[in-house]
């Protein structure tokens, strides 16, 4: 039987961990959701992301919305993630 991963472009990752995509990207660009794949989108490139990834977003926003800042909630995520 064959495993499917479920892939999710920025504005899916943004919505389903309760974030935006100017933050996604902020977040993917200093590589606190892991490393993204990326395909050719006409002329652009598009970052690409898994459940990983949104798992990652929404302990960070978790960690965020209960008042951490960004550095302690992207600790804090690495350690409940056991990365």
């Amino acid at each position: 039987m064959e495993n499917k991963k479920d892939v999710y472009f920025i504005a899916g990752v943004a919505e389903l961990s309760g974030t935006t995509t100017k933050q996604i990207r902020e977040w993917t660009k200093h590589g606190y959701l892991g490393e993204v794949s990326e395909v050719n989108w006409g002329k652009k490139k598009a970052a690409i992301y898994n459940e990983h990834h949104i798992e990652r977003a929404k302990t960070i926003v978790k960690y965020k919305e209960s008042g951490y800042t960004l550095q302690a909630a992207v600790m804090l995520m690495q350690e409940e993630l056991a990365e």
